[in-house]
């Protein structure tokens, strides 16, 4: 959370504080097996809808725009501009 002793860094402006749900967020951004990445998002959203620390209202407009001369940056919302990276050509 940002505060003071941190010099206001982090995203968690909320001040959101709940071990399971964190645990959850956790292994569904690092565990290798599908289902089980699944299981986490959706243990992780419905922790969140039952506690509501914040209501989002809007998702920000993210854009991308790239050189005629490559192929393959996709934009999505929930990821750094570089998450394909590896899927990129010069054309």
């Amino acid at each position: 959370m940002p505060n003071e002793g941190n010099g206001w860094t982090g995203n968690n402006f909320a001040g959101w504080c709940f071990f399971e749900a964190d645990k959850a967020i956790r292994t569904a951004t690092t565990a290798l097996d599908r289902a089980e990445r699944e299981a986490a998002y959706i243990r992780q959203q419905q922790l969140f809808t039952q506690e509501l620390p914040v209501l989002p209202l809007f998702q920000r407009v993210s854009l991308v725009l790239t050189s005629p001369t490559l192929s393959g940056p996709r934009s999505d919302p929930t990821a750094p501009l570089t998450w394909n990276i590896h899927e990129w050509r010069r054309n």
